[in-house]
């Protein structure tokens, strides 16, 4: 493939995103007005870094963003993310004593869930106190990837398994339970 000078890769990336990546822009305040003018929503075609794509979907506007690279959307991706990060709600996921020298152990989480992508972001925070001074602090980071019930069938049946069935829960009692997992059995 030939590179052409609208070819965005590698250090032009970069370069991009520290030259045109803070806010507010000079046509941010225009394309915002004009998008709420027309019911809130837009396509931005060459959406980039995300310069324009991220505070508008920050600001709860119902804008979509395509380009031609692959590296450009990598960074809009992240700049959303980063965007995002504020409005997650840390809370105790779990706690407990360990039983070999008395230390509490608490588990915080933040979650976000992208119900487009299917995706939820979760962070973790795992804290170790003894004596209730804080000892030891981990964080770490990881993605869950989901998929409705039909389009995990239809996934199974497209690589060569049959017969697929699915069953609420592990107990006749899960099947009225919304909370319950969903249990697929299928032949290969």
């Amino acid at each position: 493939m030939t590179k052409s000078d609208w070819d965005y890769r590698g250090l032009t990336t970069e370069c991009y995103d520290l030259w045109f990546g803070s806010e507010p822009f000079w046509d941010q305040v225009f394309f915002r007005d004009r998008i709420r003018h027309n019911g809130g929503a837009a396509l931005e075609i060459a959406c980039g870094t995300g310069r324009l794509l991220a505070p508008f979907l920050r600001d709860g506007l119902a804008v979509e963003g395509l380009d031609a690279s692959s590296e450009m959307l990598a960074i809009c991706r992240s700049r959303r993310r980063r965007l995002e990060w504020p409005r997650r709600q840390w809370r105790t996921r779990r706690s407990g004593v360990r039983p070999s020298d008395g230390a509490t152990i608490l588990i915080h989480e933040a979650t976000e869930s992208d119900r487009v992508e299917q995706v939820q972001h979760i962070s973790m925070r795992h804290e170790v106190f003894k004596g209730g001074l804080l000892v030891q602090t981990q964080l770490r980071t990881h993605q869950l990837r989901w998929c409705h019930r039909h389009e995990f069938a239809m996934m199974l049946a497209s690589v060569g398994f049959r017969g697929v069935t699915v069953q609420c829960g592990y107990t006749a009692s899960d099947a009225r339970n919304p909370e319950a997992e969903w249990i697929f059995m299928a032949e290969r």
